[in-house]
């Protein structure tokens, strides 16, 4: 288990500023992680029309999720479940996630840098109560 003294013996932990120095290794593996991201998107829509021609099933979409959950779930499916709540639901999960990523910036949890200094990220071992509970909720989710 990491002692309180480790956050005091890093030195990106309190830094205000990144040291000068050369971005290419940092923007050589963001160029890198772009590239591949796209490549996976390009042979996944190569193979969707593929699988779209050779078959004329249907893909994984809304219905099929909603599909799922009136098996499992009649009663409530057809007493909670509509069309509208299906297609509100998505949105209102990603603004959720967008609010919880933003606390920080209202003082509810706290970024730092981390080593080489490069990066940054919510603080794991923070001081202030509040933090560590939003650093507890982040790690749960």
């Amino acid at each position: 288990m990491a002692s309180p003294s480790d956050t005091d013996n890093d030195t990106c932990h309190c830094r205000e500023s990144v040291e000068p120095g050369s971005p290419t290794i940092s923007a050589l593996m963001f160029s890198a992680g772009v590239v591949g991201n796209v490549i996976a998107l390009v042979l996944l829509e190569v193979h969707r029309r593929k699988e779209q021609r050779r078959e004329r099933r249907e893909r994984l979409s809304l219905f099929h999720v909603l599909r799922c959950v009136s098996i499992g779930c009649p009663y409530f499916y057809w007493r909670r479940v509509s069309r509208r709540c299906g297609f509100i639901s998505i949105p209102v999960i990603y603004i959720i996630c967008m609010l919880f990523c933003l606390l920080p910036f209202g003082g509810f949890g706290s970024y730092v840098q981390y080593c080489p200094g490069t990066w940054c990220f919510i603080d794991m071992k923070p001081s202030r109560a509040e933090h560590k509970l939003y650093a507890a909720l982040y790690a749960s989710m």
